[in-house]
């Protein structure tokens, strides 16, 4: 699971926009990233992975590429 809230400078934030790269260059499916368009430019503040309940990820850890579903709240 690549890290959607820390920019590449370690300390600095990320947009959706980065994250939604950043979630396709790692192999998940373009189709389980929430929000799938708009709010680019915002600043990504939370990440939740799908599952009963949904819950934070861990960066680093292994996610299936191929089902795991991810939420980004910004500002």
């Amino acid at each position: 699971m690549p890290n959607l809230v820390e920019g590449k400078t370690p300390g600095s934030s990320e947009t959706v926009d980065e994250a939604r790269d950043e979630w396709l260059t790692a192999g998940f499916n373009p189709a389980y990233f929430t929000p799938n368009n708009g709010n680019n430019n915002k600043t990504v503040t939370n990440v939740t992975v799908d599952g009963p309940p949904p819950v934070a990820p861990d960066p680093g850890a292994c996610y299936p590429i191929s089902t795991t579903h991810v939420t980004v709240a910004h500002s």
